[in-house]
């Protein structure tokens, strides 16, 4: 079961790192959204703080082995925010072609 306080007790630092990916994950999606002339960007909006804990701060993924055994996987089954998924791979370092 997930600590309930983590929040409060995640070093300052981490907390500045994760807000910091966090805004650079919604400005990819404002921006993808705003190239594109289409999209649903409130989904991918609301959800960059999570997914930004997730991948920088949980999860076992190394951007330059993508095939390493063990790894995490994160699966949004949803296609509204398919522009939180671009933001987020880009800045994990994921190529993007």
């Amino acid at each position: 079961m997930p600590d309930k306080d983590a929040v409060n007790t995640m070093d300052s630092n981490t907390r500045e790192f994760l807000a910091e990916k966090a805004r650079e994950i919604r400005i990819g999606i404002i921006e993808a959204v705003h190239s594109a002339s289409s999209g649903h960007p409130g989904g991918s909006l609301s959800a960059a703080d999570i997914l930004a804990y997730l991948y920088f701060k949980e999860m076992n993924i190394d951007s330059s082995k993508p095939d390493m055994p063990g790894r995490d996987r994160f699966v949004l089954s949803a296609g509204h925010p398919s522009m939180l998924d671009y933001s987020l791979y880009y800045l994990f370092g994921f190529g993007l072609t």
